[in-house]
Order: structure tokens, then sequence, then C-alpha cells
């Protein structure tokens, strides 16, 4: 009851173990949210649908929609990334002070 007690006050703080399980459920679902986020843009904009398809005629093929998809993906698994890596590094340096002051 303590250990929740301190929890919801904060002064008990996740683990980095979390925010590596964390990390890895949010880059396997990344893919997906970018394919839902995209689906939705073009059901409710008929424009973007327009778009899209005119520049896959001018390339011939859905390649550059495809290296668009991959381009968001990777900017996007970037971004989770180093906000996580961010997060355990702050955990490290507080743990570490805590021990340092005593």
């Amino acid at each position: 009851m303590n250990d929740l007690t301190g929890f919801l006050n904060f002064d008990l703080f996740i683990g980095t173990t979390v925010i590596k399980i964390l990390y890895f459920a949010g880059a396997f679902l990344m893919p997906l949210f970018i394919w839902l986020v995209l689906q939705r843009v073009r059901s409710h904009s008929p424009r973007v649908e327009t778009l899209l398809s005119l520049l896959a005629e001018k390339t011939g093929e859905r390649i550059a929609l495809w290296l668009i998809f991959a381009l968001s993906l990777f900017a996007m698994e970037i971004i989770w990334r180093v906000t996580c890596e961010y997060l355990i590094a702050y955990l490290q340096i507080r743990q570490i002070l805590q021990i340092l002051s005593g």
C-alpha cells in the first residue's frame, strides 16, 4: 500500500524496464498508427485522395506513396526512440542524484 501511495503521489517513479517495454510496444504499433492516420485523412478529404492519385499517376507506380510512408515511419520511429531514451536518461540521472544526496 505504501508503494501505491508513493507512486500516486509521484514520490516513486516507473523504472527503466517499463519504459523499454513501452518503447517496443510503440515501435511495433507505430506503422499501424501511421496507416490509420493516412486512411482517415484519405476518407475525410477527397482532395487529398485526388492529390495522392495524381502523384501515383505521375510516377507511374505507387512507389512515391510508399516512399513517403516509409520516410514518415522512419521519422516517427526516431522521435519515439529519442523520447524513450530521454526518459531513461532522466530516471538514471535522478537515481544517481538521490544516491549522491544521501
